[in-house]
């Protein structure tokens, strides 16, 4: 399994631990240190991202960023394998071809 697949494993593992817990708004907000994964690097850009808002030591999930974050996750991976396989393609036109 690529790396790529493990961070976004673990980035929908913490969405799905806010939501099973209802932190979904400010006064539901659970504190940092609870959630999974929140002292990881890609913690910190889902709080950037403002998938993840954060009241002071506590946070909560926010459900039209988090869906926008993983539709844009999604259209990156997309773009990439298609650029990959046209680069794979023209190489092998031109191995074809000599």
């Amino acid at each position: 399994m690529s790396a790529a697949a493990v961070v976004i494993i673990r980035i929908k593992h913490i969405f799905v631990f806010l939501r099973e817990r209802g932190a979904v708004t400010p006064a539901s907000a659970l504190p940092t240190w609870q959630v999974p994964y929140s002292d990881r690097w890609y913690f910190e850009r889902l709080v950037h991202f403002g998938a993840v808002k954060t009241v002071g030591n506590r946070c909560y999930l926010d459900e039209v960023r988090a869906e926008a974050y993983l539709r844009r996750w999604r259209k990156r991976g997309l773009t990439f394998t298609a650029l990959a396989l046209a680069a794979f393609g023209l190489f092998w036109l031109i191995w074809a071809w000599i």
